[in-house]
């Protein structure tokens, strides 16, 4: 009995052993661990050459700023305005006007342009002003006047101005027995249509030099522009040369009629310009020249040979 129970405390007092020694069978029971208080270090993989890898990375979260637009305002800019282009001068279309006292009539008939050059002031001659002006062609725009006499006739052409004052042109003609010929050109211009001239007075010039000698009883005929330079009587700093612009002219003067039809008309077609007569002398004395040279070189010739013979 008594070996019985000593046995039965022997396994009891080894199965105490086995549990407080950790072991049972092939398990192993780890032993506890104090705790760790240190803070999660992450883990890092070793990264093998060659084997696929994922890397997770993290976005911080986006940070959501408010900005404020600045309002800026342009200010205005400031716009010079442009003065108006001056209005072109009409083209000028043909008119006809006669002046008739007693039994003599005088005939002018034409398109006609003045072209007026000058400069602002006597200080300023910088800025050279061109006004044109266009001689109406309407007779009831017009009015004439003038002067008929045996040896000078004179028709003087007048229109309103874009003022309060007259404009005026002026044909002066010459009788020399068997023919006649324009003298002069006389050309009146109000201030009213020459902006800012000074001073604000009258212009008057004149075109002095004769032209168309023409046969008495027959009227002259030119449709070609022709243009009539235009000076002062005495010499003006501030007004240089300008012209009077005439087309389809054509006139009669000392005409023994009150008939206001033109005679036959001689044509400045058939005029000979200067030039013409020059040419020729040039030539003509050229031929002079070559003849004299060709002569003396053959004369030398001869005597050069006759001492040779002898």
């Amino acid at each position: 009995m008594r070996t019985s129970i000593a046995l039965a405390l022997s396994f009891a007092l080894l199965l105490v052993v086995s549990s407080s020694s950790g072991v049972y069978g092939d398990n192993k029971v780890p032993a506890k661990k104090d705790q760790d208080t240190s803070p999660d270090v992450p883990k890092l993989e070793p990264v093998i050459p060659g084997a696929n890898t994922t890397t997770t990375s993290t976005t911080p979260a986006s940070t959501t700023s408010t900005t404020t637009a600045k309002t800026s305002t342009t200010p205005a800019s400031t716009t010079t305005p442009t003065p108006p282009a001056p209005t072109p001068a009409p083209k000028p279309t043909v008119g006809k006007w006669n002046l008739t006292q007693e039994n003599e009539t005088v005939l002018v008939q034409m398109a006609g342009q003045l072209v007026i050059s000058y400069y602002n002031s006597t200080e300023d001659k910088n800025n050279l002003t061109e006004a044109t002006i266009t001689i109406p062609s309407q007779s009831n725009l017009t009015w004439v006047s003038g002067t008929i006499n045996a040896t000078d006739e004179t028709i003087k052409i007048s229109w309103n101005s874009s003022g309060n004052g007259n404009n005026s042109i002026q044909f002066s003609f010459h009788n020399n027995n068997k023919t006649y010929f324009l003298k002069k050109v006389d050309v009146s211009v109000d201030p009213a249509d020459l902006p800012k001239r000074v001073p604000n007075t009258v212009l008057n010039l004149v075109h002095k030099e004769e032209h168309f000698n023409t046969t008495i009883n027959k009227s002259y005929k030119c449709l070609r522009l022709q243009t009539f330079n235009l000076t002062t009587e005495a010499a003006d700093p501030q007004v240089p040369v300008s012209h009077l612009k005439v087309s389809d002219l054509r006139f009669e003067a000392f005409k023994k009629s009150k008939s206001t039809d033109f005679s036959d008309a001689e044509d400045c077609a058939f005029d000979t310009p200067d030039i013409v007569p020059i040419a020729v002398g040039c030539v003509l004395a050229g031929l002079v020249v070559i003849v004299l040279v060709v002569y003396l070189i053959s004369r030398r010739r001869s005597q050069a040979r006759g001492y040779v013979s002898m």
